[in-house]
């Protein structure tokens, strides 16, 4: 059969038609559904982006807050002792303060460091109330003031006690009464966490006879601060042997953070 001009032009026309429709959906119609979901990829990744950019911008924030709570733990850590590895540390620590006050060390006993419990100091009050006090507390003021105070410490001993490092140090020494209340005040204005949790004092009249009126007269301090009794009859006059427990706190000074 033979084509006419006209059918021949018809036929190329629909041929190319079918070419173009094949050449669309092979090539060009996966590279807009790829074009399509590289779209959606890139919106993904933008929103990561914008989630990261708004932390990356909280970090100047963070290093700030950081550096300030290293700072502050560095005040705190300035009240606690120097962390004291070994028994004869705390002894070394400790010997300053009877050397100042004159007092001659017989025995001392240092433990190593361990984890200690750091206990809240708090008062357990007990009101008195009868008679007197309803008649004198007419504005209810005194009750007021007592349950004010007993909250607070009540709340003191409700909370989780922390532990800590610690050392235990105990101590025999023997001195007047004024070189031991010295030595005992020194202690107890140690800056630092030092508690005395328990003092006991062989001799309470120091050497006296407490039915002797006779009072100890004694000498100007030496180029050591030292006392002497002038009236003394024994060498015990004046003097007493004195145990005192200490117990030591310590913390660990926190590496100063990078966060550069």
């Amino acid at each position: 059969m033979k084509l006419t001009y006209r059918d021949r032009i018809i036929l190329l026309i629909v041929l190319s038609i079918a070419i173009l429709a094949i050449g669309f959906f092979a090539l060009i119609r996966p590279r807009i559904n790829d074009i399509k979901e590289s779209d959606a990829r890139l919106t993904q990744v933008k929103g990561k982006w914008e989630d990261i950019e708004k932390e990356i911008n909280k970090i100047p924030g963070l290093q700030k807050k950081i550096n300030e709570t290293y700072e502050e733990s560095k005040k705190i850590s300035k009240n606690f002792v120097p962390v004291k590895n070994y028994a004869y540390e705390v002894d070394q620590y400790m010997q300053q303060y009877a050397d100042e006050c004159n007092v001659i060390i017989q025995t001392m006993e240092a433990t190593d460091l361990q984890e200690m419990p750091l206990e809240y100091y708090y008062t357990n009050y007990v009101l008195l109330e009868g008679t007197m006090f309803e008649k004198a507390d007419i504005n209810g003021n005194y009750k007021a003031g007592f349950d004010k105070t007993f909250n607070s410490d009540l709340t003191l001993a409700e909370r989780n006690v922390e532990t800590v490092l610690g050392q235990q140090y105990g101590i025999e020494v023997i001195g007047s009464k004024e070189e031991i209340w010295n030595y005992l005040k020194k202690i107890a204005d140690i800056s630092e966490a030092v508690v005395i949790t328990d003092v006991e004092i062989d001799d309470y009249y120091f050497g006296m006879d407490p039915n002797d009126p006779r009072e100890l007269t004694w000498s100007e301090p030496n180029d050591k601060g030292v006392k002497k009794p002038l009236n003394a009859l024994t060498p015990d006059e004046g003097y007493s042997r004195c145990t005192i427990n200490i117990d030591l706190y310590s913390v660990y000074e926190m590496d100063k953070p990078v966060v550069e």
